[in-house]
């Protein structure tokens, strides 16, 4: 199970709102077609990953990606640009 920490929740959060999520989406995280990892706003499909917080979907992880994410912490970094998300193992 990927574990998210709360400053990745807070910015996730920030994302989601910001693009006028429905209540029932979230930001999901999937693999795009040459093994590299993408985000979008979407609803939950039945076998996906959810995060929640306070009742609200803030994190989707693909059905088919849990695996390769699987003891692995989503967190942020501080970077040029301001905080950016980053995987690492926990």
């Amino acid at each position: 199970m990927l574990r998210v920490t709360e400053q990745a929740l807070d910015l996730l959060e920030e994302v989601r709102d910001a693009n006028d999520a429905a209540e029932n989406e979230g930001v999901l995280i999937f693999a795009g077609p040459q093994g590299e990892l993408g985000m979008a706003l979407s609803v939950p499909g039945e076998f996906d990953q959810v995060v929640e917080r306070n009742g609200r979907v803030v994190v989707i992880v693909a059905a088919d990606l849990q695996e390769a994410l699987d003891g692995m912490t989503l967190d942020i970094v501080e970077g040029q640009d301001g905080a950016e998300l980053h995987f690492h193992r926990a």
